[in-house]
């Protein structure tokens, strides 16, 4: 039975990651040799190569700052998505913080495509209940932030967990991230900082025996 492969990309620049926090505050961001352009193209290169369309979650802080490659991944047929203006954790803001952040990152980007934004991806996979509500109300119709791997604490909670896609309110619906799972082990297979801590033999092994046993 063929397989069908949600393949998603978050946009954010290297001195932006949380663990980086602590020597590249927000104020000096302006400051670090931005990366994000050359390896987004060579990213749209790769997928055109093989024909393949991706979701783009883009932090609203890189497409203010470089708006013609958000032009350039919707001009190539890819969906822009948002990863939120600021890439703070969610559960470290107010709610009117999280509904502010989430506002101004579909704003910035519908202006720049002129298409409406309807796929939210929260940093840090950080997921809350004023998340959701936010999301609800600025008229989303889905999100991918739920991470259900437990041995990373960072990662935002839910009150509903089901397996596969599901709603998580009537008009949202949740797409939650790739976790390989024993009956006594699990591992993530999603994320950039996975992939570059796996060797590349073991990262492979454990998507093809997910792909095995998951019917999307």
């Amino acid at each position: 039975m063929q397989k069908t492969i949600c393949l998603s990309f978050d946009i954010e620049d290297w001195f932006q990651v949380e663990n980086l926090r602590e020597k590249f505050s927000p104020e000096i961001w302006y400051k670090c040799e931005s990366r994000v352009v050359k390896n987004t193209i060579k990213i749209l290169d790769l997928l055109d190569k093989y024909n393949v369309k991706a979701t783009f979650f883009v932090l609203g802080w890189i497409a203010e700052r470089f708006p013609d490659l958000m032009k350039e991944i919707h001009s190539r047929g890819h969906e822009i998505a948002s990863h939120g203006y600021g890439h703070i954790i969610n559960y470290q803001l107010t709610r009117e913080e999280v509904f502010e952040d989430i506002k101004k990152s579909k704003e910035i980007l519908e202006n720049i495509i002129n298409q409406k934004i309807i796929g939210y991806r929260a940093p840090n996979f950080s997921i809350t209940k004023d998340v959701i509500d936010a999301l609800e109300k600025l008229g989303f119709k889905y999100d991918s932030s739920y991470h259900p791997f437990s041995k990373n604490k960072r990662y935002g909670k839910i009150s509903i967990e089901k397996k596969g896609f599901f709603y998580i309110r009537e008009n949202l619906l949740e797409i939650p991230m790739s976790v390989w799972k024993s009956k006594s082990f699990e591992l993530s297979i999603v994320g950039g900082g996975y992939f570059r801590l796996y060797p590349f033999s073991l990262f492979k092994k454990l998507a093809l025996s997910y792909l095995e046993k998951k019917i999307i």
